[in-house]
């Protein structure tokens, strides 16, 4: 097929047809179709139709608005001379697609776009789509052994390339030290509610170099020896989360070697959150001169500490403290019983059935 030149009568229609309908353009043809006066002086009649908007149409535009049109017509050349054509959904790159995918929930990542074709199968099982991994809803719902087969999956996926990882309720120190052995690039990882143990933190922790934020709120089994571990080798952390429940904070035989720890191994900390620890308010004060970068200090629920504001606001101006008034303990335990109901109806159950047979026939093939 002859291709018509650049020029043309159907040339300019194409690129007249890309204007947007409130543009001047748009506007300016307009009047002329409806035989209103230009510039020109001239009140010929021209016909509405697209069809017959053709160069003498085309001159005219360009005379009145020259600096607006010149723009379509170097647009419309340029696509004519590249002879581009608009590539295809299966076409794109697989880094622009794990781009794209990234927006897609869990379930539809890995159910409904691995079958559409090959492309998007391959971006969605390659490190495109699970640089930032967000498993924190789903881990509270799944079985115990399919978290664990789930973040294996997903973790590998990601060859090196994870950024950011969030997930509840670890259930033994295999799995973290799995987490680590793939961390070259984490940054953010948030882990409350682990049974991890302050052995595997200390034998692991120098894995985790370039984490800045890390979350281990709720952590029971761990304490100062696990801490300590972390300020050694995690230089580069300026935010530290590590919220306790009042009753295991209360158990503990050292209550405050955890805050000594902070304080002696983490001078870079910006965000510091020690909800509900049972820590004096000596230990605080030690904590915020040996962190000066320090911006935000979450002490709720810190009985032992003094509970007049003023005292820290007039000592400590620049810094944003968040308690220690007790309030927080008692919405911990509230939002923990809600928890448990509200994850009731995060899944229907044969929806999260359905999509944990089709990832298990995966994680089997």
């Amino acid at each position: 097929m002859q291709k018509e030149p650049f020029g043309s009568r159907s040339s300019f229609d194409s690129a007249f047809r890309r204007i947007p309908k409130d543009s001047t353009v748009f506007q300016a043809r307009g009047d002329i179709d409806s035989g209103n006066k230009g510039h020109d002086g001239g009140q010929r009649r021209w016909k509405s139709h697209p069809c017959h908007f053709g160069e003498t149409m085309a001159a005219i535009l360009v005379k009145r608005w020259q600096e607006r049109f010149c723009i379509i017509i170097q647009v419309a050349r340029k696509m004519q001379e590249e002879q581009s054509e608009f590539r295809h959904w299966d076409q794109l790159p697989p880094d622009v697609l794990g781009l794209i995918f990234t927006n897609l929930s869990l379930q539809e990542l890995l159910t409904v776009i691995p079958p559409v074709c090959k492309s998007w199968s391959k971006a969605v099982t390659g490190p495109y789509c699970w640089q930032d991994i967000d498993l924190n809803e789903w881990s509270c719902r799944c079985q115990p052994h399919q978290l664990d087969r789930m973040l294996r999956m997903l973790v590998t996926r990601s060859s090196g390339s994870l950024r950011n990882l969030h997930v509840s309720g670890l259930l033994n120190d295999s799995i973290f030290s799995f987490i680590t052995e793939n961390a070259g690039s984490l940054q953010v990882l948030r882990l409350p509610h682990s049974k991890i143990s302050d052995s595997i933190v200390e034998q692991t922790a120098q894995r985790l170099s370039t984490v800045t934020f890390l979350d281990l709120s709720y952590c029971r089994k761990i304490g100062a020896q696990a801490i300590e571990a972390i300020g050694k080798h995690c230089k580069l952390l300026v935010t530290l989360c590590r919220n306790m429940y009042f009753l295991d904070s209360a158990g503990k035989d050292e209550p405050e070697d955890e805050a000594n720890a902070i304080a002696a191994t983490m001078p870079r900390l910006k965000h510091l959150e020690l909800g509900c620890h049972n820590i004096s308010t000596e230990c605080v004060l030690n904590i915020i001169s040996s962190c000066p970068q320090l911006e935000h200090l979450d002490i709720n629920s810190c009985l032992s500490v003094n509970r007049d504001r003023k005292f820290f606001k007039e000592k400590y101006p620049k810094l944003k403290i968040v308690g220690p008034h007790e309030e927080k303990m008692f919405k911990e335990f509230g939002n923990l019983e809600f928890t448990f109901i509200d994850h009731d109806f995060l899944y229907d159950d044969d929806f999260f059935q359905s999509m944990m047979d089709d990832v298990m026939e995966e994680l089997a093939g």
